[in-house]
């Protein structure tokens, strides 16, 4: 756990989501990717077009999105499924103070506070769901998720962090993160 002297949670959310990382931060993807992706609903498209003047620019939460789509895609998962995973993490939290994120969003942001062990887990019908460590460990045992792709975010986020270049202001998170892997 991050110590008393760390950034909130509520600070880390803002810093994930204030910080901007261009399409050339990314070398894992394509802006052409990135283009066919907000057109088949793989990725939300909530800001203008880079045709507009403005370029694609992503926060850590889409960040951690657009890798786990690379992922999903390497593993031969389809299009549509990914899209239907999309459309289930996009989904805001109910009954979370923090109302205007997404599940996928506040699970990032509570891994980086609390280091907790998620998967997001992606069933050969499309359902995504993100678990604890406990949790997928009773879908394995109890053979519930019998074919599917499962993602450790713990360390998909350390990969990204690792990869890309932050402000000081994150610094410290980057930090205990790394110091608690």
């Amino acid at each position: 756990m991050i110590d008393k002297t760390s950034l909130s949670l509520d600070q880390i959310i803002k810093v994930c989501l204030q910080k901007r990382f261009k399409t050339l931060d990314l070398p894992f993807v394509t802006n052409r990717q990135l283009h066919h992706w907000k057109a088949t609903g793989l990725l939300n498209d909530e800001r203008e077009l880079a045709s507009s003047g403005k370029k694609n620019e992503f926060d850590f939460f889409e960040v951690v999105w657009i890798r786990s789509i690379v992922l999903m895609r390497s593993f031969g998962i389809d299009n549509l499924l990914i899209a239907k995973v999309n459309s289930d993490m996009s989904n805001t939290s109910q009954g979370s103070n923090r109302a205007s994120l997404s599940i996928f969003q506040k699970q990032i942001a509570d891994t980086l506070f609390d280091e907790q062990n998620c998967f997001l887990v992606v069933s050969e019908q499309g359902d995504g769901r993100l678990v604890s460590k406990n949790e997928y460990a009773n879908m394995v045992k109890g053979s519930i998720a019998e074919h599917h792709l499962s993602i450790t975010l713990n360390i998909l986020i350390k990969e990204m962090l690792l990869l890309l270049d932050f402000d000081s202001d994150i610094q410290k998170i980057i930090k205990d993160y790394l110091d608690t892997e």
